[in-house]
């Protein structure tokens, strides 16, 4: 994120924002934005940033075929904290930033989502949450990049079809899954339940939990 590399770029050369802010014309609250990537300096700026900050476009850019797990972590961290905060707005900036400059990190989209995903889980009964419909966008992304991620994705858009009561796409993730790495017949079973579809629910239940215990008791009968 540029933010992250100006700010380390400018602690390195000894110079506050206010500093920094002095040299560049701007105002020390614009510098901060900046760091906290709420916005971006002017295409004016960048040259004159760049020699500021004794560096080069290229890196102040931090051109990369894509991010590490690390900076993936710091980007997801910083979103999550914003979000426990109820920064609600600077998470949704935030996270908005790190999306356009990462398009092709399937795993950020994956990241994002299952943070977003635990967040949704964790919110108190009743209380509102704006992020699904973003969650099942960062989802599918990256079910476009991670085809290797099928199962493990597809899992979880499940969950999030089935709270938005969109059956079609929540039955849609459900075909997508192998039976190896998931029970699809408790997978599809957890779906109606989502669906509030209980009557459905409750009969496969019923059926997967009398298959378990026949299996059990035919191999207690070998012992």
């Amino acid at each position: 994120m540029i933010g992250t590399i100006i700010q380390q770029k400018r602690k390195d050369a000894g110079l506050t924002q206010a500093q920094l802010a002095d040299r560049l014309g701007v105002t020390a609250p614009a510098v901060n934005r900046w760091e906290k990537d709420l916005s971006f300096p002017d295409a004016a700026l960048l040259a004159p940033l760049a020699r500021c900050l004794k560096t080069d476009l290229n890196e102040l850019f931090s051109f990369y075929d894509s991010l590490s797990a690390k900076e993936r972590e710091l980007i997801v961290d910083k979103a999550r904290v914003m979000i426990i905060n109820d920064d609600v707005d600077s998470a949704i900036t935030h996270i908005e930033a790190a999306v356009k400059e990462n398009l092709s990190d399937g795993a950020l989209y994956k990241d994002l989502a299952d943070m977003l995903l635990g967040m949704h889980t964790l919110r108190q009964p009743g209380d509102p949450f704006i992020f699904l419909e973003r969650i099942a966008t960062y989802y599918e992304r990256a079910l476009e990049l991670l085809p290797e991620k099928t199962d493990d994705i597809s899992y979880s858009l499940i969950t999030v079809y089935g709270k938005l009561g969109n059956a079609e796409k929540a039955e849609a993730a459900w075909a997508r899954l192998e039976y190896i790495k998931h029970d699809k017949k408790w997978a599809h079973a957890e779906l109606l339940y989502l669906m509030k579809d209980y009557k459905r629910a409750v009969v496969e239940i019923k059926e997967l939990v009398l298959r378990r215990i026949f299996d059990l008791s035919r191999g207690l009968t070998f012992l």
